[in-house]
């Protein structure tokens, strides 16, 4: 099973005084009969500012996202949309390695592929009585 592990406070976007501050992208995940998979939307984000590291059975998706230039004066009214960078990790079972991982960007959303393994089905042994 796949569990998410915080890492960070609210989505909210923080106040830029704060030096190592990041945002988490709204994250989905979900299970068929062939693998697990994570949804990250990140609308705005190219393959090349995207990160993705697996150690110690954590997986860490990481990157950034550049404020588009404005030109002139504006006078937000409201502002949701988060800009710089972000983190999301997630804690994955130990029998999950990288050649098990794949990742595809498209249309402002990253997959993550995580294939199940097949399941192992051992042989009934025996467990000998010892005499006492």
């Amino acid at each position: 099973m796949l569990h998410i592990v915080k890492v960070v406070g609210p989505s909210t976007p923080m106040p830029s005084f704060q030096v190592d501050s990041f945002w988490r992208p709204n994250t989905d995940i979900f299970e068929t009969d062939q693998e697990f998979a994570v949804l990250l939307e990140i609308a705005g984000v190219s393959d090349n500012d995207l990160n993705i590291e697996l150690q110690d059975n954590l997986l860490t998706i990481s990157g950034v996202r550049t404020q588009p230039h404005r030109e002139g004066t504006k006078t937000y009214r409201r502002m949701e949309i988060n800009f710089g960078r972000f983190r999301q990790v997630l804690a994955l079972p130990n029998w999950v390695t990288e050649d098990l991982i794949e990742a595809q960007l498209d249309a402002g959303f990253l997959k993550i592929m995580i294939a199940k393994q097949p399941v192992k089905k051992d042989e009934p042994r025996t467990i000998q009585i010892q005499e006492g």
